[in-house]
């Protein structure tokens, strides 16, 4: 054998074992990719989006949630403020001799906004044709708040008895959980203030009194 055609066996043979490796290699591979896509969802194999598409769109819907139930509660809150003076107008005119719908419509008219718009609504269905118990019943399941007083109305107009005391006895009541629940706000203060004394008037304390005389003490020895 001569020189030339050992050389070119011997590539031969090398070229051979490469192509042979190279093909173990790509085998493998797609083998692996076979199993790996059978162990996947099923969702994700029939090509529906994966949980980086669908992350967004909840993180949307949980921040929607949080910002309705916050404009819910601040509605809630703007009632119970209004409610007060609402009960005190309702009052003065039916003691005026004014019949209970028309008080509700007086109300609605010049009482406070967040209070106005729920009695508007009453008076608004009352003269499309809703009965008034009706309107006020339905006005205290949509807004809890005022459930009380429109309970109130309510019995005043079926028995066509005088509402002012009851009236009065709700305004005062009213009021006792406005102060209850400004008390509870009042005591929850002093623990929101420990996050910025803790966090951030001690640190800087520290950095502008106690650092600067360790430096001086470190300096002088």
């Amino acid at each position: 054998m001569t020189p030339t055609v050992a050389l070119a066996l011997g590539w031969a043979v090398v070229v051979t074992v490469a192509l042979r490796d190279r093909l173990d290699r790509m085998l493998v591979g797609t083998h692996v990719r076979t199993l790996g896509s059978a162990r996947r969802p099923m969702w994700v194999r029939l090509g529906r989006p994966d949980v980086r598409h669908v992350l967004p769109g909840s993180l949307v819907r949980v921040a929607a949630g949080l910002r309705t139930r916050r404009r819910s509660r601040s509605e809630t809150a703007r009632l119970q403020q209004d409610l007060p003076l609402t009960i005190d107008l309702i009052s003065l005119a039916m003691s005026a001799g004014v019949a209970p719908q028309q008080s509700v419509a007086l109300a609605a008219r010049w009482g406070p906004s967040g209070t106005a718009a729920v009695l508007a609504a009453v008076d608004h269905a009352t003269r499309v044709g809703t009965p008034f118990r009706d309107a006020l019943t339905n006005a205290g399941a949509a807004h809890p708040v005022v459930a009380p007083l429109m309970e109130v109305l309510v019995l005043g107009d079926s028995l066509g008895a005088p509402a002012g005391t009851s009236l009065d006895r709700l305004a005062a009541e009213a009021r006792a959980d406005i102060r209850r629940d400004a008390e509870a706000r009042a005591r929850v203060v002093p623990v929101k203030l420990l996050f910025p004394l803790v966090f951030l008037v001690l640190p800087a304390f520290g950095l502008l009194t106690v650092v600067p005389a360790l430096l001086a003490s470190l300096r002088h020895t």
